[in-house]
């Protein structure tokens, strides 16, 4: 029988990321997705424009101040977003930004900068950078049904699933054993990420899926393989 859970996480996967025109970002360096999960071949919400944004700060900014001025803007200015803490690589280093998700358009870019300067939040001037790829940590609230004994389905994005793992496994090597799979299984078009769940008892280890009309024995079959790779 499935339930529905609450709770708090995180999700680290790889993008590729451009800056966003300084005329449009105030100056400020915004780096957006170029291409929405990038290992899955077909329509995505974020092929809109914009999708989503990360505001590059100064320095790290906690996830309970980032979540207070979100609830705050959505009353101020009267949009809807979506504004979570992250972290991305830049130029090889680890850097804190601001991601937001949702908007519709650019003009609010303005506005809404203005307004997280006016909370204290500083970011870094924008900087012609080309088209990079980046390991991309995101701190997010989740809601998934569970829909058998570790495996979920995320009641907020249909062609999102989840399934557990026993242990963490690091960014490159994920990578690479996705790689692997992907060769060795019929239908290959899905875009694969890890994640984690903040559980009573500790830290639970996930990997996200990403692909429309996902059947759970597809689910199993990819975490079926991703299991050997890790035992091997």
């Amino acid at each position: 029988m499935s339930h529905t859970i609450e709770v708090s996480g995180t999700v680290t996967k790889k993008e590729s990321l451009v800056a966003v025109n300084p005329e449009i970002s105030n100056n400020t360096l915004i780096l957006e997705t170029a291409h929405a999960f990038p290992g899955y071949h077909g329509i995505v919400p974020e092929e809109k424009v914009p999708g989503s944004l990360f505001l590059v700060t100064k320095k790290k900014y906690s996830k309970d101040a980032i979540i207070r001025s979100f609830m705050a803007f959505k009353k101020s200015l009267k949009i809807d977003l979506d504004m979570v803490a992250s972290q991305i690589t830049l130029q090889n280093n680890d850097v804190d930004a601001i991601r937001i998700k949702g908007l519709s358009n650019y003009s609010i870019l303005p506005q809404l900068i203005q307004a997280l300067h006016d909370e204290g939040y500083r970011f870094l001037k924008y900087n012609h950078i080309k088209e990079f790829s980046s390991i991309i940590k995101v701190e997010k609230e989740y809601l998934l049904e569970e829909i058998e004994s570790g495996f979920y389905n995320d009641k907020n994005d249909t062609e999102t699933h989840y399934f557990t793992i026993e242990k963490e496994i690091k960014w490159y090597a994920f990578e690479k054993a996705i790689i692997d799979i992907k060769y060795n299984i019929d239908d290959n078009n899905f875009d694969a990420a890890l994640a984690t769940l903040y559980r009573a008892g500790g830290v639970v280890d996930l990997v996200r899926i990403y692909k429309k009309d996902l059947h759970l024995n597809e689910l199993k079959q990819i975490k079926d393989k991703l299991c050997d790779y890790i035992h091997d």
